[in-house]
């Protein structure tokens, strides 16, 4: 064990010792003993001493044995450690853009979907309430997700305290987000509709295959699309929605979550998840010009409308970057017309997949 040893008298008096270092979210957490440590380091397969990366910006190696503790503090077991891995590999990947979102003023939080058999070994929920507290894996890989960008990568948030713990105060988001928690998760239904192909394949892995994949997002929009009966109007009516909230790119990514009982309008219909994508990306539109003139921000980032200016009319924004840029995941509970739409920081954010290695043993 490289890292530190601190001692309690006992397991209570060590779970108020991480409170007073400021190692928690501000509620309890397991008390990570060498012997738990050890037992999640060698889920991986890996030694505690493996480095998976690094992260520049503040200088701080990120290794399996600081994963883990972090791990072992947000509740996993051994077996939901190699998704913890694979998530930490994605956050490292410089197209997620971790120092954004681990600095901004801008209220970040990071999401995962998961996809492949390892929703069923770990037990992961993909259908009611798919999004809410209560499933211990996604939860608990959720949550030590955020312990590894507060404790490793350093993103202390409270801006404008004075801490007691006196760690210095990183992350300079203004307000927040209860997402950041145990992360926006999602394990996708794979199974309800075949024809629909999973996030995974659609990003080039193996249907058998484990893989989770990340992303940094601002804000999510729950609609109710129920009495929409094609598809055509149905994805009127999230682009409608989708481009008054305001945030129009020209590049970057949207995962649109799509629960049962439209993804099975679409599959009776014929659509594809390309379709559905290629569909919304071209009903959210806009030109340039029609942002302004209708007062809206372009990117969220700049004054409400401002003169047309030549190139406008032929320079267009939209939910995403492309139609393929549109993730497409199918879950939540069987009844109820309520899609939800993912949405990007900026437009320079992208999704970042890794697949999840087996466990070790």
């Amino acid at each position: 064990m490289q890292s530190a040893i601190h001692e309690a008298e006992n397991f209570e008096a060590a779970i108020e010792a991480c409170h007073a270092r400021g190692w928690t979210d501000g509620l309890p957490v397991i008390p990570p003993t060498p012997n738990r440590v050890e037992r999640m380091i060698a889920a991986s397969g890996l030694g505690g001493d493996a480095q998976i990366g690094f992260y520049d910006l503040r200088q701080r190696p990120i290794t399996i044995e600081k994963l883990a503790i972090n791990a072992v503090m947000a509740g996993c077991l051994p077996e939901h450690f190699p998704v913890v891995v694979a998530l930490a590999e994605c956050i490292l990947d410089p197209a997620l853009q971790i120092h954004t979102a681990s600095s901004s003023t801008g209220n970040i939080s990071l999401g995962f979907v998961v996809n492949g058999p390892v929703r069923h070994q770990l037990g992961m929920n993909c259908q009611g309430n798919v999004l809410s507290p209560g499933n211990r894996a996604t939860s608990s890989i959720g949550r030590a997700l955020r312990f590894v960008q507060v404790n490793v990568m350093g993103s202390v948030g409270g801006a404008g305290n004075e801490p007691d713990h006196g760690r210095p105060v990183l992350d300079r988001s203004t307000m927040g987000s209860p997402l950041r928690y145990a992360g926006f998760h999602v394990a996708e239904n794979e199974e309800a509709f075949p024809s629909l192909v999973p996030m995974h394949v659609k990003r080039g892995f193996a249907p058998e295959d484990s893989v989770v994949s990340a992303f940094a997002l601002v804000n999510y929009v729950i609609l109710s699309n129920h009495h929409e009966q094609t598809p055509d109007a149905w994805l009127e009516s999230v682009a409608h929605y989708l481009v008054g909230a305001g945030r129009m790119f020209d590049s970057g990514f949207g995962i649109l979550l799509v629960p049962p009982e439209p993804a099975a309008m679409f599959v009776a219909e014929g659509w594809s998840k390309a379709d559905i994508g290629e569909a919304l990306f071209e009903k959210a539109k806009r030109s340039t010009a029609w942002v302004k003139q209708n007062g809206w921000k372009i990117g969220g980032r700049f004054e409400r409308g401002g003169d047309v200016e030549p190139g406008d009319e032929d320079h267009f924004l939209s939910v995403a970057g492309s139609g393929e840029d549109i993730e497409i995941v199918i879950c939540g509970g069987p009844a109820g017309n309520f899609p939800a739409f993912v949405q990007t920081y900026a437009g320079n954010f992208e999704v970042v997949s890794r697949k999840i290695k087996p466990l070790a043993g």
